[in-house]
């Protein structure tokens, strides 16, 4: 007689780092029920509702149909920012926070993260990034350009050199291409300076006023 061993069981186990442990990288906390695409849309519409208080009802359509978007926005070639517009003290990173933590993996920025460290969250995490605070006034500056290819599928790749160490102690340096196509969660006083960031934007400002 010959026992038969059945092979243990493999599961996939995802990576957390620090950056997910502090919460910079968000994830769904469970699996929630199967409902219909409608359903899924009035629930963060209805979310929306409760926790910002906007001029115009909307925007909170807007902000809920971008939110359920942003879970499958790898199924098209390009895609829109949300962009929470506004003066001081109207809320505007408050609300967009609460419309993040509805999408996509929302990984939390600022407009002063360097380019390099927006591009490896991107192509890393490949996240949902919340770019607080994005008022650059120069329309060639690396992170408008950034958002500029994270629109479009094709053209969201990002060359850099990397340093290689070789067995003869050699140091040289190899390509690596970075994905950074992906949401992007943007609030900002005015408009970009670039007429083809301006463009990826919906079309009219999201937050004019929020508790």
């Amino acid at each position: 007689v010959v026992a038969v061993v059945p092979e243990p069981t493999r599961s996939a186990i995802p990576s957390v780092d620090d950056i997910i442990r502090a919460g910079i990288v968000v994830f769904p906390s469970a699996l929630g029920p199967l409902v219909s695409t409608k359903d899924l849309i009035d629930l963060h519409v209805d979310n929306h509702r409760k926790s910002i208080l906007l001029d115009n009802p909307l925007n909170y359509w807007m902000g809920g149909f971008w939110s359920v978007f942003t879970w499958v926005h790898d199924c098209f070639n390009e895609l829109p920012f949300l962009r929470m517009q506004g003066d001081k003290d109207t809320g505007k990173s408050a609300a967009a926070l609460r419309v993040g933590y509805l999408c996509y993996r929302m990984g939390k920025s600022t407009g002063i993260s360097t380019t390099a460290s927006l591009k490896y969250a991107a192509s890393t995490y490949h996240a949902t990034m919340f770019m607080d605070e994005m008022d650059v006034s120069d329309q060639f500056d690396e992170r408008i350009v950034l958002i500029n290819v994270s629109a479009m599928k094709d053209q969201a790749q990002i060359w850099s050199m990397q340093s290689v160490k070789l067995p003869d102690g050699r140091t040289v340096f190899e390509p690596v291409v970075h994905n950074v196509y992906g949401p992007k969660l943007i609030t900002m006083y005015g408009k970009f300076g670039d007429p083809a960031t301006e463009s990826r934007r919906p079309a009219r400002s999201f937050c004019e006023r929020s508790a």
